[in-house]
């Protein structure tokens, strides 16, 4: 029997119709197109912190779409009456790309008493804003995140302009440590303090301090067996306690001071305050080398900034209290 051609081709002919109207109705064919514009970072400051001290996110946003929004807010997802989302500092806006007059202080002024609100006004196409956002975190825990979320209202990319509030959502996460041979967190006013684990014992030979310098910076202690600028100093000088890498910036050339409390068992009993010196490595600005091997770097007290870089050392019943002003950042440790 000879078979027939017509039969596949008209089969062929309504696959091809049935494709096309899947195409037409489908709402993957007529969806919109996503929103031109967004967050284009969101960075934690430091990106480590000890619980419960502060953390600052800088947060741009781009419009990088051919329209302008007209009304551009910023919220958080953290339940109004979470504690954590009221901010402890917000700084000035900065832009890019905008034209004036410009909206300086979108999220209010201090003091800050209720959940994080912005309105940014407008955002013109090709343009951005950058502002910094710091809040407290929690007591406990190894992470904390949630998000940022914005809201544009008006001409917007993604509709030809006729949006009644797009939403776009940004992560905001921080690593948070309960290391005892670490602590950090972002200073609001100089003067904060933040300390490793103060119970000293042979695992735990050291307790570092570090006192915020400059208002609106990062401070961060790590303490470790070695550092990688020291070699193989600690072979052929007496160390004692552990190094600690300090980072608290100070562009206004301000000291940073701080303190090593050394356990003290194990150093001979002959030796005495005016014995320790301390090593200062780092590759910030050089690094000062040894400390209090000269009579003019050994502060007059504790106190004292004004011989910088100088130690006082002090005994506190068997152990060491370093205190130490210094002109930049670096590794310590104290020696005999």
């Amino acid at each position: 029997m000879k078979r027939s051609r017509i039969r596949p081709a008209w089969l062929a002919s309504v696959s091809t119709l049935s494709f096309l109207a899947i195409l037409v109705l489908s709402p993957v064919a007529t969806q919109a197109k996503p929103p031109g514009w967004g967050f284009t970072s969101i960075v934690a400051v430091p990106g480590t912190v000890t619980p419960g001290r502060t953390v600052a996110f800088d947060v741009t946003i781009t419009n990088g779409g051919k329209s302008n929004i007209s009304s551009l807010l910023m919220a958080t997802d953290l339940d109004a009456d979470d504690p954590l989302a009221v901010p402890v500092y917000i700084g000035n806006a900065e832009w890019t790309g905008q034209p004036s007059p410009l909206v300086l202080r979108p999220c209010g002024d201090p003091p800050y008493t209720t959940a994080l609100s912005c309105d940014f006004g407008s955002l013109v196409a090709r343009a951005s804003v950058k502002i910094r956002i710091a809040f407290d975190t929690p007591e406990t825990g190894t992470s904390w995140s949630f998000n940022f979320g914005l809201t544009g209202n008006g001409n917007t990319p993604s509709d030809s302009g006729t949006s009644h509030g797009d939403t776009k959502l940004g992560e905001a996460s921080v690593n948070l440590s309960e290391d005892a041979d670490y602590a950090g967190g972002f200073v609001i006013d100089a003067g904060e303090s933040f300390s490793t684990s103060e119970t000293l014992t042979k695992q735990n030979p050291q307790s570092a301090r570090l006192v915020g310098s400059q208002d609106l910076a990062i401070a961060t202690i790590q303490e470790s067996n070695s550092v990688s600028e020291a070699g193989t100093l600690c072979r052929t000088v007496n160390c004692i306690g552990q190094w600690a890498t300090i980072t608290a910036p100070n562009p206004d050339n301000a000291t940073i001071t701080g303190s090593l409390l050394v356990l003290g068992k194990g150093i001979p009993g002959s030796v005495g305050p005016e014995d320790i010196v301390l090593y200062h490595l780092g590759s910030e600005t050089g690094d000062d080398g040894i400390i209090g091997d000269a009579p003019a770097e050994r502060c007059a007290s504790a106190d004292d900034s004004a011989s910088a870089p100088c130690i006082y050392v002090t005994k506190e019943g068997q152990n060491f209290r370093i205190t130490f002003w210094l002109l930049h950042n670096g590794s310590l440790r104290g020696s005999w």
